[in-house]
């Protein structure tokens, strides 16, 4: 009895657990949908240092939104983001910084956001020219 008592609670829990949404494996209707992906920012002053763009983005889906982690891949490229929930309907804005002194010529550089809801992985770039001197 305590055995029959004992596997229908733990199955009671497992169905609860596996059914919950927002666990972080995907199983979340939050969803990112960015303005825009690539921004250009032409041609850059060869005395200009830093160059920034804003990345506008809402939460289209039914859960709350949450960015897990951001992958810039290069040194010279500097990001901020909302670290609080981004709520159903809402909006939210992903900051890019550029040290243009690290550039030289024309250049591309890419950015990975991780969320927990879809897509996963978001990859947004900045590009341009940067003048010679």
């Amino acid at each position: 009895m305590k055995k029959n008592l004992f596997a229908a609670l733990l199955l009671a829990l497992c169905l609860t657990a596996c059914g919950s949404k927002g666990n972080g494996m995907g199983g979340s209707d939050a969803r990112m949908e960015l303005d825009e992906t690539v921004w250009d920012f032409g041609t850059i002053r060869a005395q200009e240092t830093f160059v920034y763009h804003d990345f506008t983005f809402r939460n289209t889906g039914s859960d709350k939104l949450v960015i897990t982690g951001i992958h810039a891949y290069c040194h010279c490229t500097a990001v901020d983001y909302p670290k609080d929930p981004i709520k159903p309907g809402k909006q939210g804005t992903i900051s890019v910084r550029l040290n243009a002194g690290d550039v030289d010529g024309y250049f591309s550089r890419m950015i990975d956001i991780y969320t927990n809801g879809q897509p996963q992985t978001v990859s947004i770039e900045v590009k341009g020219q940067k003048e010679s001197l």
